[in-house]
């Protein structure tokens, strides 16, 4: 028997001068996501729920993401948000799962998109499916 979990998160990602202005705003983290009831995770799925408006993100950008991370009954398993601090990687570089570098690209600055992850792109073996709201 398979134990299915999904990690919902919810990224806002945002150039350098938009995290210093956002940086004097406190960010008040979601205190729960839905549990996702979309069947089996075979494939990355994204969402806009915001579409941003600023520049799409490519491949060899720096973002700055808030997350939260959820399985797929909504337990949140980590967030940004609650260490207060955003999150920096350079996208498609490998340093995070895979359905992130995969996920963000095309995401414009300033939106939040649902990535929806299943274990195949994900960094560890592990046989849960993740969600996460950027």
């Amino acid at each position: 028997t398979h134990t299915h979990t999904h990690t919902y998160t919810q990224t806002q990602t945002q150039t350098q001068n938009q995290a210093q202005t956002q940086a004097q705003q406190p960010q008040l983290p979601p205190e729960s996501l839905p549990a996702y009831t979309g069947g089996e995770v075979t494939q990355l799925q994204m969402k806009d729920e915001v579409v941003g408006t600023g520049p799409a993100v490519k491949s060899g950008d720096n973002v700055e993401v808030n997350y939260i991370g959820t399985f797929l009954d909504g337990k949140k398993f980590d967030a940004s948000y609650d260490r207060n601090q955003t999150f920096s990687f350079i996208v498609g570089a490998g340093n995070v799962i895979q359905g992130w570098d995969q996920g963000l690209v095309g995401m414009q600055t300033g939106g939040k998109r649902l990535l929806i992850i299943p274990s195949a792109n994900q960094i560890s073996s592990s046989d849960k499916e993740e969600v996460f709201q950027m």
